[in-house]
């Protein structure tokens, strides 16, 4: 019945299988830990909707991530993520993805589809430029790109593309 669990600053290198049997998990913070890869079983915790994982070694998520359709905020700042996690795709419910201080030099474009995306988080990220199309972003109210290597052609191309959006740059 356990729902909320912190295990933020332990000095964690890795978790054991069994917490894929905490089914009743909605919130999971494992910052500022030392973990460089997380058990597929984390796939199992289908009911939770916060997960905390800033401050790790992790350079990508089991695909297992895909199963948590609830997960309606990610947080994966200061990691090594060189590419966006590809099971985020999957997760029709993300409103909040955190991704900054990683080493991202491109946002793919399906992350424009995601339906209920409202705040993106790239900063410090060496990501120079964003999809060529960015309609999608529908419910995107705020975007981070603070610290990132975009143009000012990119800016106003930005700007232009998503108007009722703050872009922090």
């Amino acid at each position: 019945g356990l729902e909320r669990l912190y295990l933020s600053d332990n000095g964690m290198t890795s978790l054991p299988p069994a917490i894929g049997g905490l089914t009743a998990l909605a919130y999971l913070n494992l910052d500022n830990n030392q973990l460089a890869a997380l058990p597929p079983e984390l796939g199992n915790l289908t009911a939770l909707r916060w997960l905390r994982l800033n401050g790790n070694k992790l350079a990508a998520l089991p695909p297992e991530l895909a199963k948590l359709a609830k997960l309606q905020r990610i947080y994966l700042r200061q990691n090594q993520f060189a590419s966006v996690p590809e099971c985020l795709k999957e997760l029709p419910l993300l409103e909040d993805i955190s991704l900054s201080g990683n080493k991202l030099t491109a946002v793919p474009d399906w992350m424009t589809a995601l339906p209920k995306l409202r705040q993106l988080d790239l900063d410090g990220c060496p990501v120079a430029k964003l999809p060529a199309n960015l309609d999608g972003w529908k419910t995107l109210q705020v975007l981070s790109l603070v610290r990132c290597p975009i143009s000012d052609e990119e800016k106003a191309r930005i700007r232009a593309a998503i108007p009722k959006v703050h872009v922090a740059f």
